[in-house]
């Protein structure tokens, strides 16, 4: 059996009504669907997670080992610089932001909404 997941530290959290536990190390996790087991301690260290026949999943901790049954289960790996070239030409110039705020904030006088109109329509 070999692992599908090691993490040294982890945290271990119940989501979506206890139908999903989460495992969560420094930049990545693993999401266990359908876990039904023993309930487990908030924190694991030295886990490893490993799949045992079909649908069986075996969580080896040194606070212990905890056996129950996934329907599946996902890898999950933070990777924040693949999302950064993708999001900075959306990202909104520092004037411009200015300017929104105070045409937002002129907004409570009259003909503000047809300043804030006219420039948005001049952005285009």
């Amino acid at each position: 059996m070999e692992p599908v997941f090691e993490a040294a530290d982890c945290e271990v959290t119940s989501v979506a009504g206890g139908r999903l536990l989460r495992l969560r190390a420094a930049e990545r996790g693993c999401l266990l669907e359908h876990w039904s087991g023993p309930l487990l301690p908030s924190r694991l260290s030295g886990l490893a997670v490993c799949l045992i026949g079909e649908n069986g999943c075996r969580l080896q901790a040194n606070e212990g080992c905890f056996e129950g049954r996934i329907s599946g289960y996902q890898l999950i790996v933070d990777a924040p610089a693949l999302f950064e070239p993708l999001v900075r030409p959306f990202e909104v110039k520092p004037f411009p932001k200015r300017v929104a705020l105070v045409l937002l904030r002129l907004l409570r006088w009259p003909g503000g909404s047809t300043l804030l109109r006219a420039w948005h329509e001049r952005r285009r």
